[in-house]
């Protein structure tokens, strides 16, 4: 017991401390950031709380009924606006020794209107208003948020009044700053406006482009969530209003609804597309859709009554309407769709910047700009977290289909491509390089010795060459070429065009490198005995069954003894000489030997080594002596 009383009295004092620190009353405009210099102000803030149209004019407060009716207003407590009745303030700027100017400004940009009344003389005073319920370029300045100029005098004080309009309190207080503070805060905005701009462009050209590549629809609807998701966005910070449309009322007052609420349809049902709910859930589906309904209706409602439009029943619905989306999605994953968890993982930090909205709206919270910083901060990562997870269930889908596809179309004994799939491409091959002007080649191979390697072995050990040899010749094609295998002892290379015939030549001769290079799975570690033939396209048309005549004719007539075992189709034929022929050579070159010997041994200059019998045997039977 006695160790907590040092905690206790500790509690107390904080507790003490904090009431006495929200007891205290606003005796000075609010400031853009806790350290912002500020001007004190010659009489602190009043506020006063009136029925609408009780009072018109600053002069009818000068009675005493009205006199008595100003009061202090606490620190941290919310402005007292309403539906029936409307918010005064009352205060005076000191004089200065130069005038100065200032700024009062409004953090909320959904208030919907604010009077400034400025005594230009005893007894008028003049008129300033901006708000949800004002065309933006009428409003004193052209800036995203209500703003107004202040200046002192240098003979004497100022006093100003503001008359606040909103249908529910408002737990921001207005701000008193400075010009250049507000430039500098300008910038920061510009800063998150431009990295909306950048995100959300790009991850909705990137939906639409994946939905078009992948022919996928889920990714089109994903695209229209996030654009829908940024104009919210910007909506919200207000420079869709100061930007898009500053001489509409109507879409002033308005598109603060309609923006979320289309935003929030199109994420529902961006969700059951995605889930494929139709199916598996169908009560889940059949709530969405009353959702999505009820959703779109209510964006025609606000759109048609504008003034009239039931504020409550909308934060109700979008409210329920949040947490339906992510808790359907959460279940749909965890019962069926692991996949869907990277989708609940990108919707939670929407959903709840969105509720904090909705907390805001009613009155509940304060710092609507870091309100406004969280929600765009949360919307771009959440929206980049979504579009990863789609690629990743995207890409495991169609690594599934290649791998179908490569079944259908994929020598199972060599890892190549089919002949027939070859001979599909071909033409299209020859095509493009007729219709760019760029040449293309076809390189074929031919295993010689086919039948010979392969005989001795048994069936396990076929599999073991071909998979082998295969797999030397794919490492040898491009990404772009193709590889294939035309039958038993033909293989084809179809090289997309633009190549050169030097490049031609480097793979005929990497092909026969890599295949002079022992063989494991062979007899003994042999060799694949190959030869190669090449056609290079040239100006002119040509048909694919020429193509394929003219590389099984140069193999055929390279097969009968090639001296080279790599040519090209349209160089002249390179054969090995006849047995008559080659005899009568070799016997030119011993003539031409044996003449160059006798040369050699007559000529004095160069000694004679004996190499009579006896010499050679004596040499050879003579002791050797080892020196020591």
């Amino acid at each position: 017991m006695t160790s907590l009383r040092p905690f206790l009295a500790s509690l107390v004092c904080w507790l003490a401390c904090w009431c006495a620190q929200h007891s205290a009353f606003a005796q000075e405009l609010g400031r853009l950031f806790d350290d912002s210099p500020t001007l004190k102000l010659a009489a602190p803030v009043q506020v006063q709380q009136l029925p609408k149209g009780l009072v018109r004019n600053p002069n009818e407060f000068d009675s005493p009924q009205h006199q008595a009716g100003w009061k202090l207003l606490p620190k941290g407590t919310a402005m007292p606006t309403g539906a029936q009745h409307d918010v005064w303030l009352r205060f005076a700027l000191p004089a200065t020794a130069a005038a100065q100017l200032w700024l009062l400004r409004s953090p909320r940009i959904s208030t919907e209107r604010i009077t400034l009344y400025l005594q230009d003389q005893p007894g008028q005073w003049r008129m300033l208003s901006a708000g949800s319920d004002i065309a933006p370029s009428r409003w004193p300045g052209q800036t995203r948020s209500p703003t107004f100029e202040l200046q002192t005098r240098t003979d004497s004080e100022r006093v100003y009044f503001v008359k606040l309009e909103h249908r529910t309190p408002l737990s921001e207080h207005l701000q008193l700053v400075s010009p250049l503070e507000y430039i500098d805060s300008a910038a920061r905005v510009g800063t998150i406006i431009g990295l909306m701009f950048g995100l959300f462009g790009v991850l909705t050209v990137l939906g639409l482009a994946t939905a078009y590549l992948y022919r996928n629809t889920t990714y089109a609807w994903y695209a229209l969530m996030v654009l829908l998701l940024m104009v919210t966005q910007l909506v919200m910070i207000g420079y869709a209003g100061h930007r898009w449309w500053p001489s509409s009322a109507l879409l002033n007052q308005t598109m603060g609804w309609i923006a979320p609420l289309c935003a929030l349809a199109s994420g529902i049902w961006f969700v059951l597309k995605v889930s494929y709910s139709k199916e598996g859930f169908r009560w889940i589906y059949r709530i969405s859709l009353g959702l999505i309904g009820l959703l779109l209706a209510a964006s025609v409602l606000v759109a048609v009554m504008a003034q009239q439009t039931p504020r409550a029943p909308l934060n109700v619905l979008a409210a329920f309407s949040l947490l339906w989306l992510l808790l359907s999605t959460a279940w749909i994953a965890w019962r069926a769709r692991s996949s869907l968890w990277f989708v609940v993982l990108g919707l939670s930090p929407l959903v709840l910047s969105m509720l904090v909205r909705l907390v805001y709206n009613q009155g509940w919270l304060a710092h609507v700009e870091l309100v406004q910083l969280v929600s765009v901060i949360s919307g771009c990562l959440g929206s980049l977290v979504i579009y990863v997870g789609m690629v990743m269930r995207s890409r495991e889908s169609h690594v599934a289909l290649e791998r179908e596809a490569a079944m259908n179309n994929t020598d199972a004994a060599t890892g190549l491509t089919l002949g027939r799939i070859a001979m599909v491409r071909l033409p299209q091959v020859l095509v493009r390089s007729e219709r760019f002007s760029q040449a293309c080649g076809v390189v074929m191979v031919r295993w010689v010795d086919y039948q010979k390697q392969m005989q001795p072995l048994s069936a396990q050990q076929r599999g073991a060459v071909l998979l082998h040899l295969g797999a030397r010749l794919r490492r040898l094609g491009r990404d772009i070429d193709t590889v294939a295998r035309l039958d038993d002892d033909h293989f084809m290379y179809l090289i997309e065009s633009p190549v050169s015939r030097e490049a031609l030549t480097d793979l005929g001769t990497k092909i026969l490198t890599t295949c002079m290079r022992p063989a494991r799975p062979l007899t003994d570690g042999d060799t694949y005995n190959v030869h190669v033939a090449i056609w290079a396209s040239h100006q002119g048309t040509i048909k694919a069954t020429e193509v394929m005549e003219a590389l099984r004719t140069r193999l055929n007539q390279m097969s009968l003894g090639a001296h080279r075992r790599m040519q090209f189709v349209d160089s002249p034929l390179s054969t090995r000489p006849s047995e008559e022929d080659s005899g009568t050579q070799r016997a030119a070159l011993a003539k031409q030997l044996v003449a160059k010997i006798n040369a050699i041994e007559a000529d004095p200059i160069i000694p004679i080594i004996a190499t009579a019998p006896e010499r050679l045997a004596r040499d050879l039977t003579a002791p050797v002596k080892l020196a020591r």
